[in-house]
């Protein structure tokens, strides 16, 4: 699925869950909210393990920025930086 159609459904869930609340068991559970990262494998990247940091840097950046929100890594430079995740880190090296 190309990054903006990624973005673009992530978006309409968003919405969605904003919208519409959600029953569990007869009782309504909510706020619910969604914090998300897209990204699309790049030629820098060098393995799938960069591509999942890049993701992940974008999703920690959406919950940073006050969450329920989508995030897309754009560049892998400026999002390899953000990533605080150490499990990650350390896969991709």
């Amino acid at each position: 699925m190309p990054q903006e159609a990624a973005r673009a459904s992530l978006q309409r869930l968003l919405e969605t869950c904003r919208r519409d609340p959600i029953t569990f068991r007869g009782e309504t559970i909510g706020p619910v909210t969604i914090s998300a990262g897209v990204a699309s494998r790049t030629t820098a990247d060098a393995s799938g393990a960069e591509l999942l940091r890049r993701a992940d840097g974008a999703l920690y950046k959406a919950k940073r920025e006050g969450r329920d929100r989508v995030v897309v890594a754009e560049d892998a430079a400026a999002i390899r930086t953000e990533v605080t995740t150490p499990a990650l880190a350390g896969a991709a090296r």
